[in-house]
């Protein structure tokens, strides 16, 4: 949910740089979503706190570079505008970040099967289009747990695949059990958001060429 959301942020945060034609202001939303990433943590809403402490270090970095960046072209004019190099880069990197761990890593680090109780799915619409994440209990050495899979199924194959209050097996991450995925196999989604990201990569290491960087 924490990632639909930030992707959503980020999307906004572009059409708005590109109505008003300024970074400045892009940099400060993005510093301010590293804060929303921040507060979770603190307040305990969020289930993966080392991806969260990512995100908000990264929101931070990327942030303060584009606003310094913009501020510096607006104060000397002889300073090349290099914010839209850092735009194009920053999602870059946040497609790739989020597609490797999401579809890759996350999957690598849930080798525990267990049986879980299917408890329904959260709803997540998007431009129309509602997606729906299973929510699991179980137990695991003890502990009580209730979390989502972070998968997105339709509702045909939700229906089809699980029924409420019935078991069936998951995997968890055995250091850190809120972590689960109902398969192991990497999805389409997530190898489209690995390409998208190394694709704005492209385009900014063509970029860096162009303004002499690299």
């Amino acid at each position: 949910m924490y990632i639909a959301i930030g992707l959503l942020i980020f999307l906004i945060e572009i059409i708005i740089a590109c109505i008003i034609k300024d970074f400045i202001m892009l940099g400060i939303m993005i510093v301010t979503l590293g804060f929303l990433f921040l507060l979770c943590i603190i307040k305990g809403d969020v289930k993966i706190k080392g991806a969260a402490i990512v995100m908000a270090v990264y929101c931070f970095l990327w942030g303060i570079g584009m606003t310094g960046l913009s501020i510096a072209g607006k104060l000397n004019k002889d300073f090349k505008d290099y914010d839209v190099i850092l735009l194009v880069t920053g999602v870059g990197f946040t497609c790739f970040i989020l597609g490797i761990y999401m579809g890759i890593i996350r999957k690598f680090q849930c080798s525990h099967r267990i049986s879980a109780r299917y408890n329904g799915a959260q709803a997540n619409t998007v431009r129309g289009h509602t997606t729906y994440t299973p929510e699991f209990s179980f137990t695991y050495n003890g502990e009580h747990y209730l979390n989502t899979s972070g998968e997105c199924f339709s509702k045909r194959k939700l229906n089809k695949r699980f029924q409420i209050g019935e078991s069936y097996p998951i995997y968890i991450n055995p250091k850190n059990p809120n972590c689960l995925c109902v398969s192991r196999m990497i999805t389409k989604e997530w190898i489209f958001l690995i390409v998208l990201g190394i694709l704005f990569l492209f385009v900014s290491y063509n970029l860096m060429i162009e303004y002499s960087i690299i």
